[in-house]
């Protein structure tokens, strides 16, 4: 399992309409019709999924469609999360695993789908994630697909009953994963290093993508930390859960 993200979070519930800010600040109520978001974002309107929104919000504009388990429309492409094929080199190895994959609508790889992490519910209840930096893609990008998948896969897995309890994350050192990126480490996996140069274990897991991520989603207690080494578990990483 080499994973940069695993979660489980809050309660979907939510009511009220979705709110979205023009370029002056000016904030725009729109209707909860998820038809009138999808024609206000294909008209030009400020895409309302782009904005700082809570779980409940963001959650009513996952849709169903295009034979997808959920689809979440961005401003620079599409996710799109299904139950199956998971992709075999990021395994979770948990039943009803999700795979997610993004279709890009700007850049050079416009059009092209990439399949970039699978996320799973473990039997504690903990969401358990393999999440990779696709190409075209930024760090900053990654990171905002990474937090999408975990909203969508907290989304299905509470809406179909299931308990969770908090996010499971292994951050790892893995060359087929992180081809691209120093020492071929999880962009999480360098945050917690050099946040770690400056406090404790605790409070660096809250310095990573993950963390934040998780603190956002009132995931706010470090309830384990594990440290693997390639002498002794065959790969280098840390093995953080985050609760309650």
């Amino acid at each position: 399992m080499h994973s940069d993200g695993t979660i489980t979070v809050g309660s979907p519930e939510g009511t009220g309409n979705w709110k979205s800010y023009s370029s002056e600040g000016e904030e725009i109520i729109i209707s909860s019709n998820k038809h009138v978001i999808e024609d206000y974002v294909r008209l030009g309107g400020d895409n309302p999924i782009n904005k700082k929104l809570s779980f409940s919000e963001k959650s009513k504009l996952f849709l169903k469609k295009d034979n997808a388990l959920l689809t979440y429309v961005r401003d620079d492409g599409i996710i799109y999360m299904h139950r199956a094929p998971s992709n075999k080199d990021l395994p979770t190895g948990l039943a009803d695993e999700l795979t997610f994959s993004f279709k890009y609508k700007t850049g050079n790889n416009t059009n092209s789908k990439d399949v970039f992490g699978t996320i799973g519910l473990s039997d504690e209840g903990y969401l358990v994630g393999n999440l990779k930096k696709t190409t075209g893609m930024n760090n900053q990008q990654i990171k905002r697909v990474s937090e999408d998948a975990l909203d969508m896969s907290l989304h299905h897995y509470t809406q179909n009953g299931n308990e969770v309890k908090g996010i499971k994350a292994l951050w790892v050192k893995n060359s087929d994963l992180y081809p691209n990126l120093p020492d071929n480490k999880s962009i999480n996996l360098i945050r917690f290093e050099n946040a770690l140069e400056k406090m404790d274990k605790t409070e660096a897991a809250f310095e990573t993508v993950t963390g934040s991520y998780s603190k956002s989603r009132d995931f706010k207690r470090v309830l384990e930390i594990k440290k693997f080494t390639e002498l002794e578990d065959g790969f280098y990483g840390y093995e953080i859960i985050f609760g309650k």
